[in-house]
Formats: C-alpha cells, sequence, structure tokens
C-alpha cells in the first residue's frame, strides 16, 4: 500500500484499495487480523493517515475532472455483462453449463420492479407527501428500528395522521422497496447456475416484495405472472429444470407469515422454556396462556400468544398445539386466535388435569415410518374414544395425513372414570 506514494509529488496524494469485505477472514482466514496489523502499523508510524472521501474531499478539494470508464468491472472482461447475459465469465466449475438464464431473470425483476413502482406510487401517495423521498430516507429506520426512530421517520414523511393501521401499511410499503432493490443483489446473477443459492436468494426478495404488494393492495395477480415468466427461464439442472420449478421448490416454502412465525415459536416451546416476552430473529413474542406436559421423552404444549413484527409493526394472536412422542417427529396446529370462548371451551375438552390431556385417537397420525422401535414413550394421555380401538392389537391413525402411517400398539389399558391412560409404543 506504502508503494503506492512517491515522494516526487508535491500535492496531496490519495491510495485506494478495494477489495471485498468477505476476502478478510472468511476467504482469507486469518485475513482481517492481518489487515488490522497493517492499518495499526501505518498509523503508529505515521506512514499515512486513514481517511475516506468525505474527509479527503473537505480538506482537499478537487482541482481535475475525470472521466469515469462506464458499465466496468472487476470480475468481468466483458464489462458487466456477467450480471446480465452468457457472456463466459463463471466459477469455472462446470464447463458445460450455460448462463443464459442471466437475461431473463434480469429481465423478470426490471418487470417486476416497474409494477410494484406502481403500487409503491399509488398506496405510497396516499400516505406520504413524497413516497420516493420517503423511501430514499428510509435507511433511517433500517439502521435504527426502534420505536422512537421511527414514529420520527414517519412523522417527517406523513402526509395523513399516523394511525396503527397506517404505520403498519406504511412500513409494509417502503419494506416492498427496500426488497424491490434487494432482489439486484450482485451475487445473484454472479456464479453458474439459476437454482444455485446466490439465485434462489434474490428470487426470494422478489417473493417477499410480491407478498408485501398482495398484503398492501392485493397484487396476488403479480405472483402469477411473475412465476409464468420465471417458467420460461431455463437452469442446467435437470431436477431444477426452469425457474417456477425453482420458486415452488426452494422459494415458495420458505415465505413467512405471522402464523408460521407462532409455528416455529409452538414447536420449540416443547424443548425451550420461554418468557412471558421473548425476541425470535425480528419477531416478539407474547405469552399469553401456554401449559405444557412431559412423560418421559413424550411432550406436549399448547397455548396462545401474540406474534408482531419489529419490522412493519404487524400483529396477530395465535393458538397453538403440539406433540413430540419422543424422537424426529412433531404434530401440532397454529391458528389465528378465535376468541377466549372457544379458547377456553377447547381447553377444558382437552385437558383433564394439571398432568393429563384429552387426545382424539387421530391426532396421533404419524407422517412417516420410524425405521426402529422407540422405546419408553409410555404417555399418560385420556383418549376420548378409546372405548373404539380397545378391542384391537394395532391402530392406525392417519385420517388427514398424506405419508404412510407407523402402526401404534396399546399395551396397556388403566380406566380411570371417563377417560384412559394409555402406554403405546411406536414400531415399524
Amino acid at each position: 500500500m506504502l508503494g503506492t506514494y512517491s515522494d516526487l509529488r508535491t500535492w496531496p496524494q490519495l491510495a485506494h484499495i478495494a477489495t471485498d469485505g468477505e476476502t478478510y477472514g472468511h476467504h482469507k482466514p486469518h485475513g482481517d487480523m492481518a489487515l488490522a496489523y497493517a492499518m495499526d502499523y501505518i498509523e503508529k508510524n505515521k506512514l499515512a493517515r486513514l481517511t475516506n472521501y468525505d474527509e479527503f474531499l473537505k480538506r482537499f478539494p478537487p482541482t481535475h475532472e475525470a472521466r469515469i470508464f462506464e458499465n466496468s468491472s472487476w470480475s468481468c472482461v466483458h464489462g458487466v455483462e456477467r450480471w446480465r447475459s452468457n457472456c463466459g465469465c463463471n466459477s469455472g466449475g462446470h464447463a458445460d453449463w450455460n448462463q443464459n438464464w442471466r437475461a431473463p431473470l434480469r429481465d423478470t425483476f426490471d418487470w417486476l420492479r416497474d409494477q410494484l413502482a406502481v403500487t409503491f406510487e399509488r398506496r405510497g401517495g396516499e400516505l406520504f407527501r413524497d413516497p420516493w423521498a420517503a423511501r430514499d430516507d428510509y435507511i433511517r429506520a433500517i439502521l435504527d428500528r426502534s420505536p422512537n426512530v421511527v414514529s420520527a421517520f414517519l412523522r417527517d414523511h406523513a402526509g395523513t395522521t399516523v394511525t396503527p393501521e397506517n404505520r403498519v401499511r406504511a412500513l409494509k410499503l417502503l419494506e416492498l422497496q427496500r426488497h424491490a432493490m434487494l432482489m439486484y443483489t450482485s451475487c445473484g446473477w454472479f456464479f453458474d447456475e439459476l437454482s444455485g443459492i446466490e439465485t434462489v436468494q434474490v428470487i426470494q426478495y422478489a417473493a417477499r416484495a410480491l407478498q408485501l404488494a398482495d398484503e398492501v393492495a392485493r397484487g396476488k395477480h403479480l405472483e402469477a405472472q411473475f412465476v409464468e415468466r420465471l417458467a420460461q427461464i431455463k437452469g442446467n439442472l435437470p431436477d431444477h429444470g426452469d425457474g417456477k420449478a425453482v420458486y415452488e421448490d426452494f422459494v415458495k416454502p420458505s415465505m413467512l407469515d405471522l402464523e408460521r412465525v407462532g409455528a416455529h415459536y409452538a414447536v420449540s416451546s416443547l424443548f425451550e422454556d420461554f418468557p412471558d416476552e421473548s425476541r425470535i430473529f425480528c419477531y416478539t413474542v407474547h405469552r399469553e396462556n401456554a401449559r405444557s406436559l412431559q412423560s418421559g421423552r413424550a411432550r406436549l404444549a399448547a397455548g396462545r400468544a401474540r406474534i408482531s413484527s419489529d419490522v412493519t409493526g404487524e400483529a396477530t394472536e395465535i393458538s397453538y398445539g403440539v406433540v413430540h412422542l419422543g424422537d424426529h417427529l412433531i404434530t401440532g396446529g397454529v391458528r389465528e386466535f378465535r376468541g377466549p370462548e372457544p379458547f377456553n371451551a377447547t381447553h377444558s375438552r382437552y385437558w383433564c388435569t394439571k398432568r393429563t390431556m384429552h387426545v382424539p385417537a387421530r391426532a396421533l397420525r404419524i407422517s412417516y415410518r420410524i425405521s426402529y422401535e422407540c422405546r419408553g414413550a409410555s404417555i399418560p394421555l385420556c383418549l376420548r374414544d378409546a372405548d373404539s380401538i380397545a378391542g384391537r392389537s394395532r391402530l392406525h391413525t392417519c385420517d388427514f395425513g398424506t405419508y404412510p402411517c407407523a402402526p401404534a400398539s396399546v399395551t396397556s389399558r388403566v380406566s380411570s372414570g371417563e377417560s384412559y391412560w394409555l402406554t403405546i409404543r411406536i414400531s415399524d
């Protein structure tokens, strides 16, 4: 770095070093330590001053004009074609592959960007004095999502009263635009295959923008058109031959809503004792009611909780129930909370005592065969329809599953009032 300077020059000198941040410590182990040492050595020995363009130009105003070589990059000899065409630049790992998918993917994103811009201007115009100025200034809220900062940002840009409903809509519109920009992330085109993780990621950004457009403006038709365009984009792998397959196999299953966040919380509650309020990534969960049972390796949890997004402020209440029979199988359900009366009625119907719970036979459905015997799965259950199965040696409970059931055999039956404690064993 010091070799770029010359004692023969009488004017201020600026040395610029441009490398990927991930080089230091990621691609080059301990590169971060080497860089830190170099910077420390230069500063301590007063060999140069560390600065940035803003400080340098304030101290030394420009005296010349320079012409930028447009559409140039360090990783493509064809300019910037690596991000929009099958120019031949790739990672070099698959000589027989092509990147013909790059151009139509970018064209599809350009189409989506323009469609989303119409939605943003129309709906944003109802909330912001200048939607695009709000979009540009949204970085304030992204860098600090604390309620006070977000509220101040909305007050500065809102063209109407900021009600709780308007607040959620405004933030969703701004997140729509943020993801419309994220979908152009460079690495989505840099590598070789349409179904690669980097390209899948940028399609996920596009899908999130589509999801938000649907929520704020009922833009469901955009997704159908978007997927139709993806279907025309061909990759290199037969298993994921076009963009539609990539979308359906990798992108669509990864999309989240508040109920799916609630499902994550419900399953996690089997194994973790959450406080009344907890954070799950960019969501906050407030536990309203929760009960759990454990017997041996079997666990059961049920309750209700309020799920809210720390990004948009959207919130909902859910009720849930999950059961784990001891191995790698979890059965459960999550739905929007329907009020205290249905919830309390369900609890009084199924919870017998503090130690037992009524479970309908169909709730014990098994999603696939367990290839070995699950020993020790003794579960105290109050099985309301136990009489109907008492005479059977094998019990199949796959009323609405889509996979083969593992049979469960009743190994003991003890009557206790109106309920039955069954010791069940799951076998192959």
